[in-house]
């Protein structure tokens, strides 16, 4: 059996737990980021291999997308939206693939990769 300190063993359970689920990608400092502006036109593999840099290339953005470690995520204050980002999609422009997930309009937009998150300013 494990030994806690006293001020950890004496907690209650859910504590842990509810702290670090009302966290959101825009409390994060330092995120990379990207403007759909200038990135519309460029498939979401040359976004996050070339300008991103969170991934070495775009064959690995593709298994990241065919593993499910792609993710295009609005947050808003209505909650958090998540659009999993396929093979196939990967390959479209970026301004299509947020126009047809409807995540233009009033929210933080964060793509994430894996576990490495970049911000998209609209």
């Amino acid at each position: 059996m494990r030994w806690w300190p006293p001020s950890i063993r004496h907690r209650p359970r859910g504590v842990h737990g509810a702290l670090l689920s009302t966290r959101s990608f825009g409390d994060a400092r330092n995120l990379p980021a990207a403007s759909l502006g200038e990135h519309a036109e460029d498939t979401p593999g040359t976004l996050i291999s070339h300008t991103l840099g969170s991934a070495p290339s775009i064959s690995a953005v593709r298994r990241m997308a065919r593993q499910n470690g792609l993710r295009l995520i609005r947050d808003s204050a209505d909650g958090r939206q998540v659009t999993p980002l396929t093979e196939d999609i990967v390959q479209r422009t970026f301004g299509a693939v947020v126009g047809e997930a409807g995540m233009a309009e009033g929210a933080d937009l964060y793509l994430k990769v894996g576990r490495k998150v970049a911000r998209i300013d609209l």
